[in-house]
């Protein structure tokens, strides 16, 4: 090992415009990463509290099934840090039992990922959501409204725990499929094995049918199509109240909302929902007018090559011997299950009952401004959860708009940095034995020439494509993306699905082949080139790109790379 990579392990200084005060000294000798993934912005106290609590259900989950490490999850300066605590003093050969018990029942968990799912799973999701439906948010004392949040945070870590388990069984399911692809296969492209699980409907793309939808409706109505074109997004609903054509419409579109509305365009509790802010359905109801590409054709498309490209395997596998064929065809039809599952559950979990914790939130809110202690009701997330429920309980006199200001100059300080991407402690990982075998096997691959305009990737989808660049930072920035544009992001999430219609390629810097991004991107089918370090730095608005889905390289053809 160099001197070099010596240096890479022991305490992470962190930079001096980011202090780092541990509550328990033993967590600076975790090592703490950002993911920049899910949580890429900086959060105030109770969105983050929010997410600590869910990921509680993770530990839990680790716990129960007697896991080696328990994940963390802490608010550093307002940006989210996770990391994995070793549960108890374990000896390497309790370390390596627990593992294969872990993968038997992972194993167990994705043959009935099926039935888990309409027998355990939903049921669970609907009795969570019934709670929350059930309970009279305008009507309950404040005395009943803290019980009932109580309660409610109680629920979070059980819920949370539902949706890694599904997690775990669906993604596992593909990629259980594609490493026997590739064990079958030895000359296989990137995209062979998920191109057998493709086409498949599920939620997320049935909302965005229904989106398009009301388009095609605003579009055969000439005076509809006027209050579009000649209105602000956020003026259109009261200038649609104004024509008998426009409140036809309002019908439909308060049909989608009752359906689709529970939701918001961000990945989060503090961020309002379509059903509360209509105008972000609008804004993308008017993306699509022109946009004649019914999304029902692409995902026909995409099932025909689904089983086209299932045949010619079974075909391949005729002269297989038949507990392979068996294999294949049991993996394929789990990977098939799983890849619904995936985005199934997040309409229910992520954004459902994230909407109903949010509702409760805001009810929080507006009792505060009510009782003179906050100005506005989203005020309410610059406290955490604890807090929440002390003030709540004596809330008359009280007055927390000092604390409010405190805290939103502290998040808008930090919002200016870039977080370090790691904190704590980096330890030097212990030696494997390696088989003689493996040594055999292992070969070194050569480092990709260094070519100039051109930065490097991973291939996430097929294609290629040409356009300019517009670089998001936030989904909030998705209105500056145009028809035709390449769409260049940090990371991406179920909310960011609308604006893969109007892009003509996606480069994103974190990601894997089963990413969000990777997968909507095929869903689409446009190109898309993920793991691309730095890329919305690298990378200037406005530029030309060459996105190469194949090759896995993005081509400056206008400006040049930031160093």
């Amino acid at each position: 090992m160099s001197p070099k990579e010596e240096e890479e392990y022991g305490p992470i200084q962190p930079p001096d415009d980011f202090p780092v005060v541990w509550e328990r000294p033993e967590d600076a000798e975790l090592l703490w990463t950002r993911d920049r993934t899910h949580f890429s912005d900086c959060l105030p106290p109770l969105e983050a509290d929010f997410w600590r609590q869910a990921w509680k259900g993770r530990g839990d989950l680790m716990e129960k099934k007697k896991g080696t490490q328990r994940p963390r999850m802490e608010r550093i300066n307002g940006y989210l840090y996770m990391a994995h605590e070793p549960l108890g003093d374990l000896s390497a050969e309790e370390i390596e039992a627990r593992k294969k018990g872990q993968d038997r029942e992972a194993d167990e968990q994705r043959a009935a990922m099926e039935k888990l799912w309409e027998e355990e799973w939903m049921p669970e999701i609907r009795a969570h959501m019934a709670f929350w439906d059930a309970f009279d948010l305008q009507g309950a004392d404040m005395e009943t409204l803290v019980a009932h949040l109580e309660e409610t945070r109680n629920r979070l870590g059980p819920l949370w725990d539902v949706h890694f388990q599904i997690v775990g069984a669906a993604y596992g399911a593909m990629n259980k499929l594609n490493d026997y692809y590739k064990e079958l296969f030895e000359d296989h492209g990137p995209f062979d094995a998920p191109r057998l699980y493709q086409g498949f409907d599920n939620l997320t793309l049935e909302m965005g049918r229904a989106q398009w939808d009301l388009s095609r409706q605003v579009v055969a109505s000439p005076g509809v199509l006027a209050v579009f074109e000649e209105n602000d997004v956020t003026d259109i609903l009261e200038a649609l109240k104004t024509t008998p054509e426009g409140e036809a419409f309002l019908e439909a579109l308060n049909e989608y909302l009752e359906t689709y509305g529970q939701r918001g365009d961000m990945w989060g509790i503090r961020f309002k929902s379509w059903i509360e802010d209509p105008s972000l359905v609008l804004r993308n109801v008017k993306d699509h007018l022109r946009d004649d590409r019914d999304p029902r054709q692409n995902l026909a498309v995409l099932a025909e090559e689904r089983e086209e490209a299932v045949e010619r395997v079974r075909a391949h596998l005729k002269g297989y011997p038949e507990k392979s064929v068996d294999e294949f065809e049991r993996l394929l039809k789990l990977a098939e299950i799983g890849v619904v599952l995936s985005e199934d559950h997040g309409f229910w979990i992520d954004f459902t009952c994230s909407y109903k914790v949010r509702r409760l939130l805001m009810t929080f809110g507006q009792r505060f401004v009510a009782a003179g202690a906050i100005e506005a009701a989203e005020d309410v997330f610059y406290f955490t959860l604890d807090e929440l429920i002390e003030k709540g309980t004596t809330l008359e006199g009280t007055d927390l708009k000092a604390l409010v200001a405190e805290r939103q100059a502290e998040m808008a300080h930090f919002e200016t940095l870039e977080p370090p991407p790691a904190l704590g402690t980096r330890k030097k990982p212990e030696k494997k034995k390696e088989k003689k075998k493996d040594k055999a096997e292992k070969k070194e691959e050569p480092e990709p020439e260094e070519i100039p305009g051109v930065v490097r990737g991973s291939s996430g989808s097929p294609g290629k494509a040409r356009g300019p660049a517009r670089v998001l930072r936030s989904f909030e920035e998705g209105n500056r993306l145009k028809p035709g544009d390449v769409m260049v992001v940090a990371s991406t999430s179920p909310s960011w699905t609308p604006l893969f219609g109007k892009a003509v390629a996606v480069v994103m810097e974190v990601g894997g082949l089963l990413s969000h991004c990777a997968v909507v991107a095929r869903e689409y089918r446009i190109p898309a080139v993920i793991d691309v370090k730095s890329a919305t730095t690298k990378i200037q608005d406005g530029q030309i790109l060459e996105v190469d889905g194949d090759a896995g390289t993005v081509r400056i053809v206008q400006g040049s790379v930031r160093p």
